[in-house]
């Protein structure tokens, strides 16, 4: 009874985390998704002349600051990794900013 009860607390952490991660990779899928439509939104709203200023997110901010200094390249990077943007999405919204 008492080995039943060792090896029973002994996988509970094993369980755990198997039943854990997967839903981890999903709320990462989720929010990656989410962090892509939001960047579609904001260019929609550029090239509709809607003004989102209260929507600008801090990434804006360092993007812009990346464009200042001459590395256009480095921020349409961050875009693509942060935002799952294609190449061509990023680079249209790095330039939109």
């Amino acid at each position: 009874m008492g080995y039943a009860i060792i090896v029973f607390l002994g996988l509970m952490p094993l369980v755990w985390a198997m039943s854990i991660s997967p839903l981890t990779r999903k709320i990462d899928l989720l929010e990656r998704r989410l962090r892509r439509m939001d960047a579609i939104l904001n260019q929609i709203a550029n090239q509709v002349g809607v003004s989102v200023s209260s929507s600008v997110s801090p990434m804006d901010n360092e993007l812009r600051a990346l464009v200042k200094e001459d590395k256009k390249l480095e921020a349409i990077k961050k875009v693509v990794t942060e935002l799952g943007l294609s190449l061509k999405e990023a680079k249209a919204y790095v330039e939109a900013l």
